[in-house]
């Protein structure tokens, strides 16, 4: 029986230092939500713009008013978020994630009409038989 008690004893030593691990691996990373309208020069809203988090693989496409919902799994701290659309020059803009994970990160783009001519566009033709 002392041998029983012994290796049950041991084997809890290791559980609550585990537990606290697991825990705070839970809490630096956060459920974050960052939202806001990424608009023109106009106010108008850019229907399918990207916004990004700079440096991860986070990100989302705006909707049809220029608003987005971007919802990640982001640690605390700063964090650059990356605003891009076809026809605009990309903005960026940092902000401090906190643990309540609640931001509200507006942008305005400019038009870049010089920047459409750096796509490129490869075609093939394949012979029928």
């Amino acid at each position: 029986m002392q041998n029983y008690s012994s290796q049950t004893l041991s084997k809890q030593k290791w559980l609550f230092p585990f537990l606290l691990l697991t825990l705070f691996a839970f809490v630096t990373q956060a459920q974050v939500k960052i939202s806001g309208k990424v608009t023109d020069e106009k106010g108008n809203g850019i229907a399918g713009a990207s916004v990004t988090v700079k440096n991860d693989n986070a990100g989302t496409p705006t909707n049809a008013d220029g608003s987005y919902l971007l919802q990640a799994n982001l640690k605390a701290g700063k964090r650059t978020i990356v605003f891009s659309a076809v026809g605009f020059r990309s903005t960026e803009q940092t902000i401090t994630i906190t643990v309540s994970g609640e931001n509200t990160v507006n942008a305005q783009l400019t038009a870049d009409p010089l920047g459409l001519d750096e796509v490129v566009v490869t075609g093939t033709a394949a012979g029928t038989t």
